[in-house]
């Protein structure tokens, strides 16, 4: 299963088809299509999967996937919903 990345916009260019984002993911900057993501704007959180940001995200919810996503790589309890 592949999970998205949660990155935050630094910089964007080009036109409303080949527009691209340089974007910060765990220190290192990669370029992601903005093509699904029309609205996003320098500062935002997005989602991304296979180079194509998905969804932009509210600080809040950003941070708390981020730290689960932190959580899962580290050893121990992964926080969650308990039965």
């Amino acid at each position: 299963m592949c999970l998205p990345r949660i990155g935050r916009i630094g910089s964007i260019s080009g036109d409303d088809v080949t527009r691209v984002a340089g974007v910060e993911i765990d220190g290192v900057s990669r370029q992601v299509s903005l093509l699904c993501v029309p609205e996003a704007q320098i500062g935002d959180d997005v989602s991304i999967h296979a180079g194509f940001a998905l969804a932009v995200l509210p600080p809040s919810e950003a941070r708390a996937t981020i730290a689960l996503q932190d959580a899962v790589k580290k050893p121990g309890r992964v926080p969650g919903p308990t039965a």
